[in-house]
């Protein structure tokens, strides 16, 4: 099986880690980049011994964390990948988890489920708030000064900062940058920019299009965010408060044969959608989205479970959509608005639980 990020936890309170799958140990060269394959030079001497692949059972900690970030220490003898998320949700999650206000119950874990804390944005604002901006662009400005980063539905000021995010990274790799390696977004990204912008005069900010200007950080901030700005207006018109962050990164669940049919009349009966949705990239309430193809969301948690191991039968979950894959079926699409709104529906475990919160039962009779 393809290696995968396996957590346990029981009722007795235990829990662990576990990362199966088989990872190749090759002779020569790391797996990188391609290789002569039509020589044993650089063949396989086995897979990293199960007993020594990354685990870790009742650590002192009291928790495990992992978000796709790097599970294993960087002394670690064996290569695993190099192409961890670089930490921003994992580092979130530690966060809540060791400053929370108090024991942490199913209601605390909703909440970590729905953060949507931006530390990309907790980086870049305080720099966008000391630029000298066009008079025009200060009530935009203004949704930026008392926020609280978090990428919420409602929120206008997630809209123009990640409007600003967009024409930023664009304007700063595009002229420089291959089609194929535009930025794209995400936690790399957000990694690169927060180095970059300890060096004002770094040279990927100059735009290679003005051969006779040579610009700077704070030039690229003011133009991307004139850019956002006017973005928004166009997509939503001057009244600021129709500015809102849920409808640019809503969510269309497409039915992946029917719903892609290229027939509009079908594709409308099997698509549900666009549905308002918060987060964002690199954000605990992982939705994700392109900064070449737009802002829709893209990629998403596609289940949320809460399990209380005192009680099973209070446990929680919800998915993306319905139970039914009948188009019309009232429970085709019924869990999208819970989904979208980090809401969830009982997770039974006792019979008499299921049985009372039926609406039928279906009897097979040979």
């Amino acid at each position: 099986m393809p290696a995968q990020n396996l957590l346990y936890a029981d009722v007795e309170g235990n829990i662990g880690y576990q990362m199966p799958g088989d990872v190749p140990i090759r002779s020569k060269g790391d797996g990188t980049v391609p290789v002569p394959g039509w020589t044993d030079e650089y063949s396989w001497t086995g897979f990293i011994p199960f007993e020594e692949q990354p685990y870790t059972f009742n650590p002192a900690e009291g928790y495990i964390v992992t978000a796709n970030n790097q599970v294993p220490p960087n002394d670690y003898p064996y290569l695993i990948t190099q192409d961890w998320d670089y930490g921003f949700r994992a580092d979130r999650i530690v966060s809540m988890i060791e400053n929370a206000p108090a024991k942490i119950d199913i209601a605390y874990i909703q909440q970590m489920h729905g953060d949507s804390f931006d530390a990309n944005a907790e980086t870049f604002v305080p720099i966008l708030l000391d630029v000298e901006l066009a008079s025009d662009l200060n009530p935009a400005l203004d949704t930026l000064k008392s926020w609280d980063f978090q990428d919420r539905i409602d929120s206008t000021s997630a809209a123009v900062f990640n409007a600003f995010w967009r024409n930023f990274l664009q304007n700063t790799f595009n002229d420089e940058l291959p089609e194929r390696y535009w930025a794209d977004g995400g936690s790399r990204w957000n990694e690169v920019m927060r180095t970059m912008a300890k060096n004002p005069n770094d040279p990927f900010w100059d735009d290679k299009s003005t051969a006779d200007v040579t610009e700077s950080m704070d030039d690229m901030l003011k133009v991307s965010f004139a850019e956002g700005v006017a973005e928004l207006q166009e997509m939503f018109g001057k009244d600021m408060s129709k500015w809102v962050w849920g409808d640019m990164h809503a969510a269309t669940f497409r039915n992946s044969t029917l719903g892609e049919s290229g027939v509009s009349l079908i594709e409308s009966l099997f698509n549900r959608g666009p549905i308002p949705t918060g987060g964002g990239d690199a954000i605990v309430n992982a939705t994700g989205w392109s900064v070449n193809d737009g802002y829709e969301t893209n990629w998403l948690p596609s289940m949320r479970m809460i399990v209380d191991f005192s009680n099973l039968n209070n446990s929680w979950t919800v998915h993306t959509t319905g139970q039914s894959g009948h188009a019309f079926s009232e429970h085709y699409d019924d869990m999208a608005p819970l989904w979208a709104n980090v809401k969830y529906y009982p997770m039974w475990w006792e019979q008499d639980s299921v049985q009372k919160d039926s609406e039928g039962h279906l009897q097979l009779v040979p």
